[in-house]
């Protein structure tokens, strides 16, 4: 990506959907999510090793972004207690 000068609207136009986006991470079950994730990679070679065969790969990536997602979750819910206490 090239570096682009940001101007204050488009800032602040990107600013409001990066936030409406962190609700959604925000409130989103990721830890269960994950945990399911996980279990289907434990036995998915057991019960389908055809389809997990398959679907290794796009598990393993859905699991990594989930756990990225954790990270933000936990940031963002910091950020929400911090200005509760306000």
């Amino acid at each position: 990506m090239g570096e682009q000068r940001i101007t204050k609207e488009n800032y602040q136009a990107n600013l409001a959907g990066l936030w409406a986006q962190a609700s959604l991470i925000e409130e989103a079950p990721l830890a269960e999510m994950l945990a399911a994730a996980e279990h289907a990679d434990t036995v998915g070679a057991i019960l389908d090793p055809t389809l997990y065969r398959d679907k290794m790969r796009a598990l393993h990536e859905d699991m990594e972004m989930l756990r990225a997602l954790l990270h933000v979750q936990t940031a963002l819910q910091s950020i929400r207690r911090r200005k509760a206490g306000r």
